[in-house]
């Protein structure tokens, strides 16, 4: 489906509207920042005791545990095929699927991903489809052209503001900040000549 002008202008506000959810509910409330004082144990108190005490961080113990206990090792891709004429490709389809994971090295980005569910209650995946080339000698070469993993900042995402299940929202938007030299180097942007940059810390 195409959209038209005034499709795109009504999503872009909805849009908007998700990231300044985000921003106000998750971000303004310094819910991350709470979230990862109590995985590390930042949030007591400093002041010294005249009694022996033994503190332990149960909230950092057990995060780690699960972490380490699932992300341990590649995981189980088993493949249901949708009619009995294709039930034969299955092992050769799970095989490529395997093959993929390592080459990709997905699992990187995903355990991220993981620790972000464990310490915020959220974890967020992009997958892409990247293709990188590199000049050599007065010839472009492919340096990268398969699929890509990559980390969401649970701050920087929202969905359709209308639902409240995310499995029935029909669309997401990421918040990204790019420099002002790629996004003018992206074919993809119009009007790029007079826009200015700001700080990345302003940003923050």
């Amino acid at each position: 489906m195409r959209l038209d002008t005034a499709d795109m202008a009504r999503i872009r506000a909805q849009c908007g509207v998700a990231l300044d959810w985000t921003q106000s509910e998750f971000v303004q409330k310094r819910r991350p920042g709470q979230m990862r004082k109590l995985f590390v144990g930042d949030h007591w108190d400093d002041a010294l005791s005249d009694e022996h005490r033994v503190t332990v961080n149960y909230t950092l113990t057990n995060i780690l545990v699960k972490y380490c206990s699932l992300s341990y090792g590649e995981p189980e891709i088993h493949l249901v095929a949708l009619n009995q004429e294709r039930e034969g490709d299955t092992p050769l389809v799970e095989a490529h699927l395997r093959s993929a994971w390592r080459r990709i090295k997905a699992d990187l980005a995903l355990k991220s991903v993981l620790l972000d569910k464990l310490i915020y209650g959220t974890g967020w995946t992009a997958v892409h489809w990247r293709k990188d080339e590199r000049g050599v000698r007065g010839r472009r070469r492919v340096t990268y052209d398969d699929a890509f993993v990559r980390r969401v900042r649970p701050d920087r995402i929202g969905w359709e503001p209308e639902v409240l299940d995310f499995e029935e929202a029909q669309y997401c938007v990421e918040q990204v900040f790019l420099p002002v030299a790629r996004v003018q180097a992206d074919t993809r942007f119009s009007n790029t000549e007079s826009l200015k940059g700001r700080p990345l810390e302003e940003t923050e």
